[in-house]
Order: structure tokens, then sequence, then C-alpha cells
């Protein structure tokens, strides 16, 4: 199943009815995000000395004025020592889940995994600020608020986090907006504190806000509580949740009343950042083992359940293929005992309370 969503294409393109201002909603959303962008950038915003992200590039410490190609060497010559350090689980060593600070407040059961993005070293200098070092496969809350993710006051909603983290574009990142800094010809230049809240966290936000908003459906949709949106910022910032509620609404609908399978399912909901919910959950092009899958497995599962109730609510087309493919994940990941070998046992029985609510649908 995993290997569904590691498909380097696209779904093949359908003709999706969406709802006529959702355009207009999506980019009236992206709007604010720009907004809250440059507020990080034209502010001096730090995180903590202490921070995850500060301390990997602590110890990546590899000479930034080097030229591109001769850092980016010498960067991944330090990957394997920094994904050890920090217990960040790769194809060939299993990391931990945390309830400390790594991305989320504590008390949020998180699990760091290594994963890749592409980089076209020739014009990196284009798009940088566009990286995205930091990728949330999954979180637990389902309010829209652009949160500040260097904060620790929001523990109003907590669970499961599995947070990809890319070391390497997070040192280029960082190497390149030195760069910037020191051809203005700045007196001081920026700390690492600064970079960590003003790129990696900002742009965290945008896979953040659109797995709050599958979230935030799949509660809509089973009748849960959704939490309300709250703005962390010290600048104006419009809440949409009313609208964005009515457009999920609207896909609820939709899917219900259109028997369908999985693709045209995940090609259905739209979101801010991504075209649908498989470009969403879509995995890197990285080596499955037994080290890493169960990270990417946890990530997937609210997607996977997601897709599983709406087949078993809508009396739609079953997706045998697809079904047997999870069936034969599960088992393998049941055989080979790495959710009892690496998750804590209270995550292990959260995780397992999914699985067995997954088989019920599968079973149905």
């Amino acid at each position: 199943m995993l290997g569904y969503f590691q498909r380097s294409e696209d779904l093949a393109k359908r003709s999706i009815q969406q709802p006529s201002d959702y355009i207009k909603l999506k980019g009236r959303l992206r709007r604010e995000f720009i907004r809250v962008y440059h507020h990080n950038r034209e502010n001096d915003y730090a995180v903590e000395s202490n921070h995850f992200l500060v301390r990997l590039l602590d110890i990546l410490s590899v000479d930034t004025d080097l030229p591109i190609f001769e850092y980016d060497r010498k960067v991944r010559d330090r990957l394997d020592r920094l994904t050890r350090a920090f217990d960040i689980s790769t194809p060939t060593r299993a990391g931990k889940v945390t309830d400390q600070r790594l991305i989320y407040p504590e008390d949020y059961e998180q699990i760091p995994v290594y994963f890749e993005q592409s980089i076209d070293l020739l014009e990196i200098e284009k798009y940088y600020h566009r990286l995205q070092p930091v990728y949330i496969f999954r979180h637990s809350r389902n309010d829209l608020s652009w949160v500040d993710l260097a904060s620790d006051e929001d523990r109003v909603q907590s669970g499961i986090c599995v947070i990809g983290i890319d070391p390497r574009a997070l040192a280029i990142q960082y190497k390149l907006w030195l760069d910037e800094y020191k051809r203005a010809d700045y007196t001081h230049l920026p700390t690492k504190r600064q970079f960590v809240h003003t790129l990696p966290l900002t742009n965290a936000l945008i896979s953040h806000f659109d797995k709050a908003m599958f979230n935030r459906m799949y509660a809509l949709f089973q009748g849960t509580r959704v939490f309300e949106s709250q703005n962390p910022w010290p600048t104006f910032v419009r809440d949409y949740t009313k609208r964005v509620d009515d457009y999920l609404f609207d896909r609820i609908r939709y899917i219900l009343d259109r028997p369908m399978g999985f693709d045209r399912m995940l090609e259905s909901i739209g979101f801010v950042f991504h075209d649908d919910l498989y470009k969403l959950s879509r995995i890197s092009k990285i080596a499955l083992t037994r080290q890493n899958r169960w990270c990417y497995l946890i990530g997937l599962l609210p997607t996977i359940r997601f897709l599983l109730h709406f087949e078993y609510e809508s009396s739609g087309t079953r997706n045998h293929r697809l079904n047997n493919d999870i069936r034969r994940s599960l088992r393998e990941i049941e055989q080979d005992g790495s959710l009892l070998t690496y998750l804590p046992s209270e995550t292990y029985f959260s995780v397992e309370q999914e699985i067995e609510k997954i088989k019920s649908f599968l079973q149905a």
C-alpha cells in the first residue's frame, strides 16, 4: 500500500466537479499564509537555542562560505551521523518516538523520519526559500489556525505526529539564506535561531495546514469535535473556517453520492497548497525497510482509514486490489514486529486501535 503513495506520476486527471468558489477560497487562504510568511521575515523572531532544528544545524557544522556543490557534498557526508544523533528513522536505522519537543509542544507523540525532496543545485538559488525541510505527514489538530510552531503555549490538542525531516534541504536553505544577507553587506548576520523560525517552521505550516484541513473533514464526517481557529500572531489574519467547513461538507456529499474508486476519491478533495489528497499523502521515493516503513505507515493510517470509511458508507465501488494491498501491508507490519519493537506501549496500543478499525472496514 505504501508503494501506491510513492508513485512519481500524478493520478490520471479526471473532470472533478468542485464548488464554484473553491478557487477563490484557496487564493484567499494562500494570501493569509503569505501575510504570516512576510510577518515572520520582517520581524526578528527566534526559537530557543536548544530547538531541535538549531541543534541539528550545530552538529552539521559545515562552513557556509563553501561553494554550493562542495557544501552539499560535506552535508551529505554527515547525514548518517546526524540522523543517528537525533534518532531519526532512516532506511538503515530505526529512530525513536518522543514526547519531547521536536516541532510540536511536549506531550505530542512525535515520530521523526528521514525523507528527501528533489533539489536542483544549479537552480536552487531561485527557489530555496520555498524548500520544506520539515514536512508534516501526520498530526492530530483540526483547527485552521496559522499556528506558531515555535510556541509551547498550545496544548489543547495532542496525539501522534509523524514529521519528515530533510537535513540536506535544511542545510542548503540555511546557507543560501545567509548568502542573501552577506550579499546585502549586513554588519551582523542573523542567527540560526532566527533562520529556523523564519523559514523552516513557517514553511512547515504548508503541510500542517492542509493536514489540519484533512483532519477537520474527517471529524466533520464522523460528527466529532472540531476546534476553533486562533491567531497567535500580532498581525491581522482572517478566519475562513466557516467557508472551509462549507467546502468540506460539499466534498463529503460529493463522495457519498457518487460511487468511486480510491483514485477519484483522493482527487475529489482539494486543499490550499496541495491539489488533492493524493499529493498531500504522497511520500518521497525512498527505500522502505523494516527500519522506516512503520513511520510512513503510521503517517498514512488516517488517510487509509478515511478512504475505507467513505467506501463503506457510500456502498460504492469496492477497491479490491487496493484493499488487498492494505491487508498485505498490515500483515507485513504485524509479522515483522516493528510496531511492537519501536513504539512505546501507549503509542503502540493507540496505533493498534487504529489498525483494528481499518480491519473492521476491510471485513465489512
